[in-house]
Order: C-alpha cells, then structure tokens, then sequence
C-alpha cells in the first residue's frame, strides 16, 4: 500500500509541475515582446497524424515529429533507432531476421505468422504487416511522426500501443538529385543515389537507391566455423515515387518499394556454463570447455551457420480528388514479405548439433478510401478500410536421435496458412469553438476475421506419436473511440485533456498444438497535455501524464495441473495498468546552440495474472499480481545537441552534434526473475543501458557537397538487451552494437 500511495503521489506531483509550467510560461509568453527579424526559432513541424497536415502542436495527441534533418543529424538510419529521441519507445529483437517497437510497455506477443504488432508502422499512409526493411533502412524520408498511446480510431485494431508514420519525400517539379558514398570500420561501405524531376508537364518522379554492407560484429571463434564473422550486412534497398497530375482535381501516386538482405546480422549468443549444464546437448563436452561469450559478448565458438535472408517488395497506388473544401483520397497496396533464418541452438561447436531454423512468408492487400473535410472552424475525416492477409510459417528443430533417444524432427503437411481479413468504418473531426475551446471527438468500428489450416507431425524413433490438423475460423470485432478537449491559453500554449480506446485483434498460435486460438486485448487510456512554445518560440516544451488500464491483455504463459498444457500457449491475462510522464524540450540557446532533452516515466504493472514457470515447475501455478510488464523502462532519458560553428559564409556551415540515450532496466519476461536462489539461478533482467553519438558535418557554401564524420556508441558499450531461458539450461541473449564509427561525403545537384 505504501509503494502505491508513493507512486500516486508522484503522479500527482508530475502532473502538478505539468500544470504549473503550463500557466507560469503561458503568461512569460504572453509577457515577452516578439522576437526580432532573423532570430533563431525552434523548427516548425507539419504533420499528418489525423490523416490531414498540421502543426504537430496544435494536436492533442502525444507526438514525436522529427524531420529528415533531424535524423541526418542524429545519424537515425532506420525505425529501430528512433528509440534515441523518441520518449517511451523501445526497439526489441524478436528473431534474428526481425524486431518489435514497444511503447510505452506495449508490444506484440505473438510475434509470427497470425499474431498484430501492438505498435504498427505505416508507410506514406499504408500499413505494413512486416516492416523488417523500415526497421534496418527507412530510407529517402521526409519526417517521421511517433504517436504514443492507442490510436485505433484512425489506424485501426492493433495500434493499441501507438503508431508510427514514415513519410517519403515526394517527386519535385525541379530536377535535383544526390549520390552519398560512406565508409567505416568493420569495413562499412554504404551508397546512395536519389533523383528527383520532371517526366513531362503532368509528370513527376524520384527514385532513390541504397546498398550496404559491412563485415560481421561477432568472431566466431571455433576452428570448425563455417563463417568467422557473423551478424554481418549486406543489403539493396530500393523506393520509387511516380505522381500524376491527371487534372486540376484529380492526382494520382504510384510507388513501389523492393527490400532484400542477404544476411541476417544476428549471431546466437548464449551465458552460461555449459558443462555444469550437462543433460544429453551437452554430455560430450570436455570438461575445460568454456563458453567465450560469457567472458566477450562479442565472441561465439559455433560448428553451424547463422544465416538467413530478408526480402519485402511492394507496390502502392493512390489517387486524391480535390473540390475545394473537400478531399476524396484512395489508397490501395500489395506487398510480399519472405524471410528465413537458421541457427546453432546449441551454440557450441563439441556437442552433438541442434539446428532451428523458420520460414515466413507474407502476402496483403490493403485498400482505403478516406474523405476529408476542412473550412473555417470544422475539420473532418471518414473512411473505410478493408486489409487482407495470407501467411504461411514454417519452423524445424532438429537434433541427433541416437543422442536424445527422441527423434524431434517434426513436419507441417500443409505448412501453416493463416488468413485475416479486416474492415474497418470510422470518423473523426475537431471544433474550434471562439473561446479558444476546441473538441475532437472519433470513433471506428473493426471486424477481424481469422483462419488457420494446417497439418503437425510430431515423430519419437521414427514414429508418428502425434498428428495434429487444425482448420478453424473466428471472428471478433469491437467498437474504439477517441474523445479529447484542448484549450489555447495563449497563442503558442495548448494544453489537452483525452480519452480513448484501443483494441488488438484475436488470433491463432501458428506454434502451439492444442491452444491454438486467443481472444482480443482491450485498453482505456486516459491522458492530459501542454504542448507550449515560449521566449519568441526558443524554447518548445511538450508533456503528458496518462494511465491505461487494460483487460484481457494477451500473454505467453504455460499453466500446470490437471487437464493443463505441455506447452507454451498464447492466453489473457486479467489486465495491467500503465502509468507515466513524458516531456520533450527544444531550446534555442542562442545563434550557435540548439539543445534537445526528453524524457520518460513508466510504471506499468500487473492486475492480474498467473502462470506456470517451465523451469520452476515446482512451484506451480505463480499468482505475479504486481510484476513489472517486460520492456517498460521506469526512466528513459535522451539529450542532444548541436554547436554550430562560427566560421565564414564563404567556407559554408559546420557544426558538431552530441545525441545521449540512458534507458532504465527492465525485464524481458514478466516472471521478473532476477538470478536469485529462488530463481534457480535463471533470470529474465536487464540493467540499464546508455550510448553516446557524436558527429560532426560541413556543408559547402553553394550547398554542393555535404561531408559527416559520425562515432556511434563512443564508449563501445556491449549492452545487454534480451535475455530469455533457452530450452538448454542457458540463456538466450542479445547486446547492442559495439562501436562504430566512419564517414560520408555527399554530392548534390
């Protein structure tokens, strides 16, 4: 009870300091006299979070927009790494071809063929199932927006945690281009190449091309390596953009994007003493055999290969009609997804070998037809949404049966094949009333409907013990909705108070063999604001506090008892709330330095909820009422900043910039086990982290030639940041990079 009242009383405390900046700076804005002709001002952001463009700070909505300055200078390559500048986002490895963005504590369980993210990524307006190329090279982009929070009026059932939009940059009327060559170490060698012009008087377009490589971060130590560097590089990247203007009204956007990597720049790592492990893996080590990486997370001893490829291709075709207050926009998209990977599960290189290997594969089609309307005081947007979704999954496991007297081989006969289709109808508009009130209020009603089909074998010593055929179909469906009410203090201080809804869709478990189907998580997130900019708009600051209170929230648990399962299944927990802060500031402190801080509060903790531990299986069923929910950091802090330097027009401009990211710990399993004896020794912590970015660029004075020089990670920390049990007696875990560092040089015409 007293950590709660503690807690509740540092909610309340952060909201009252919310409150107080809100009105002591409204009223030093409204004090200060304008800012002189040719005084710095923090950036203006445009937006188009609500389906329309807007100033990112009059929406009441929990945004981080950054523009494609802000990411070059930041050296923010892909989506993954926006965890640096954006408060309560993480970016978790879920496989090694593919990873998550979590935030705010929420992500996606089931993260495979069948199963939502909980935090969807949508490109140039087109939601993407399998986002695994925006996650390693976003790639030519204007600006990227994060939205915090549920947003399942506008983008649908499983944007229950947020969402984030990456916005190309669109064909220009005037022929321009640029050619980036970089260099680095690990022999790093990256190119670039974007054109951009006239095709004819109604026809514009752009093309932009990537490939890159660079050797691997991990030796692979054993003599018998099939390769010596894993977690190695080596991909093309391709986006093109054709726009038409078929009338004055009448436009249309045709895109295409193709993504392949030919490796998968992961390594297995595992810590541990194999040898004190024993058990059937690994009885035939010797006893002085020892596991390099608990000494170098950046060192393996492997007899097998890590390897595997990633493949996304997609096409995209939008048509917008224009009458003068009105818009009536069509946005259709199919894309095909395929990745594979195979590992060493054993992870040693004198033990008898254990092979894992899986195989995605997916299809979509999405189609959206929204109608805009904006005069005066009235905004207003409606839509409907149809998305359809053909995946298949294969996995194999792999072991010598004569060692384990069990063969594990087991087949699918079909592969699993997992169908959805979703509809989708929703509103949404704002009021502004006179006073300086202004309402938005939206609501969406989803329908999912999923299937799976499949056939399991299971053999022991050749034989079929277990044949399993699944072809079942659900349907679930839910009505979400949004309403906020935001004030204008001022003419640059807003502040915001909402409520909404989200809800992640029901699916099938393409990995279990009895559970197969789960049921929909649902959440309320209550939130308040102050979006402000003050002393003649050098200096922006925006915070919320917000808590949410999920039901049903979907889970990997394993129950025992009678009638219980031998097997992981996907279930709904009674619920959790979430509670937090969040702040981010821009200052301009004066004609050469620009300074960014932000900041996160998290406390997100279980209701209910109760599971079996596999590896503690002596305790039964664990009531973990209390526990913290995986990757939810309590503080999560990020400062940058840039010194521009004083030289002539005439030698162009420079500047050094400095980005610092320090994440709090967290779990990676919500059993909170933390290696101690009543642990058994297993744990599921990770200690915080933090990394250090440096560079510095130069710009020439006719703007022709562009040269960074960039340090990532300056102190070289090999962070940990995933640890799960591996079926072995081992843990699984992964790290950050280690330090890179390097240069580009860019010609542009």
């Amino acid at each position: 009870m007293t950590n709660i009242r503690r807690k509740c009383l540092a909610g309340a405390s952060m909201g009252a300091i919310i409150a107080g900046v809100a009105l002591g700076a409204s009223q030093a804005a409204a004090e200060t006299p304008s800012a002189s002709v040719g005084t710095p001002t923090v950036a203006e952001v445009l937006v188009t979070a609500q389906k329309r463009t807007e100033n990112v700070q009059e929406i009441p909505l929990a945004i981080t927009a950054v523009s494609s300055h802000v990411l070059e200078t930041r050296q923010i390559a892909n989506a993954g790494e926006l965890e640096r500048i954006a408060p309560g986002l993480l970016s978790v490895p879920t496989n090694p071809v593919e990873a998550q963005l979590v935030i705010r504590g929420v992500g996606a369980v089931n993260t495979f063929a069948g199963g939502d993210p909980g935090v969807p990524i949508h490109l140039d307006g087109h939601y993407l199932q399998a986002p695994s190329f925006i996650l390693h090279d976003m790639l030519d982009v204007s600006r990227v927006e994060v939205l915090r929070g549920p947003q399942g009026t506008l983008y649908g059932r499983n944007a229950i945690g947020g969402n984030v939009n990456i916005v190309s940059n669109a064909p220009t009327s005037d022929f321009e281009g640029r050619v980036t060559a970089g260099i680095g170490n690990y022999r790093e060698r990256d190119l670039a190449v974007v054109l951009s012009g006239p095709i004819s008087s109604a026809v514009t377009g752009r093309i932009a091309i990537s490939r890159g490589a660079h050797d691997g971060y991990i030796k692979n130590i054993s003599p018998k390596a099939p390769k010596k560097r894993l977690a190695d590089d080596d991909y093309i990247n391709t986006r093109a953009i054709l726009k038409f203007r078929l009338s004055d009204a009448l436009e249309a956007t045709l895109s295409g994007f193709y993504y392949k990597n030919q490796t998968i720049g992961f390594a297995y790592r595992t810590l541990g003493n194999p040898v004190a492990v024993g058990g059937p893996t690994f009885a035939l080590l010797p006893a002085t055999y020892i596991n390099p990486t608990n000494a170098d997370p950046l060192k393996v001893r492997q007899d097998s290969p890590n390897v595997g490829s990633d493949m996304a291709r997609g096409v995209s075709l939008d048509l917008t009609w224009s009458v003068g207050d009105f818009q009536l926009k069509s946005l259709t998209q199919l894309t095909n997804t395929k990745n594979n990977f195979q590992i060493d599960l054993d992870s040693t290189d004198a033990s008898p070998r254990v092979e894992y290997g899986v195989r995605s594969d997916y299809d979509t089609i999405s189609q959206e037809i929204q109608a805009n309307y904006s005069k005066e005081s009235l905004n207003a947007v409606g839509g409907l949404f149809y998305y359809h979704e053909k995946s298949k999954y294969y996995r194999f496991f792999q072991a010598d049966p004569s060692v384990y007297g069990v063969d594990f081989a087991y087949s699918y006969d079909p592969a699993p094949t997992l169908m959805d289709d979703s509809y989708g109808v929703y509103a949404n508009g704002d009021y502004t009333f006179a006073s300086g009130w202004k309402l938005t209020a939206g609501a969406r009603y989803s329908l999912d409907r999923k299937s799976m089909f499949r056939g399991y074998q299971v053999r022991v010593a050749g034989g079929v013990i277990q044949q399993i055929v699944t072809d079942q179909k659900q349907d679930w469906g839910k009505f979400t909705g949004r309403v906020a009410v935001s004030h204008k203090l001022t003419g640059e201080v807003n502040v915001f108070g909402s409520v909404s809804t989200g809800y992640k869709a029901g699916g099938y478990n393409a990995l279990g063999t009895t559970q197969i189907a789960y049921d929909p998580e649902t959440v309320v997130n209550y939130e308040l604001g102050l979006k402000g900019e003050f002393l003649d708009r050098r200096l922006r600051i925006n915070a919320d506090v917000f808590q949410a209170d999920y039901k049903n929230k979907q889970e990997l648990v394993k129950l025992t008892g009678a009638g219980a399962l031998n097997e992981v299944v996907i279930s709904n927990s009674g619920g959790a709330t979430i509670k937090g802060v969040e702040v981010e500031t821009s200052a301009i402190l004066g004609e050469y330095v620009a300074l960014d801080v932000n900041a996160a509060y998290l406390d997100a903790t279980y209701d209910s909820l109760v599971s079996a531990d596999a590896l503690r299986p002596a305790l039964g069923n664990i009531d973990l009422k209390g526990n913290r929910i995986p990757y939810s950091p309590k503080w999560k802090i990020g400062v940058s900043g840039t010194l521009k330097l004083p030289i002539p027009d005439r030698y162009g401009r420079s500047s050094l910039n400095a980005s610092y990211t320090w994440t709090d710990s967290v779990y990676s399993a919500f059993f909170n086990r933390r290696g101690a004896a009543a642990d058994l020794g297993w744990t599921d912590y990770v200690p915080a982290r933090d990394t250090l970015d440096i560079s510095a660029d130069w710009l020439s004075a006719d703007g022709s030639w562009n040269a960074v020089v960039f340090v990532k990670n300056l102190q070289n920390n090999v962070d940990l940041i995933q640890t799960v049990p591996s079926y072995h007696g081992l843990q699984q875990v992964s790290y950050t990079d280690p330090r890179t560092f390097g240069m580009r040089v860019s010609r542009i015409f």
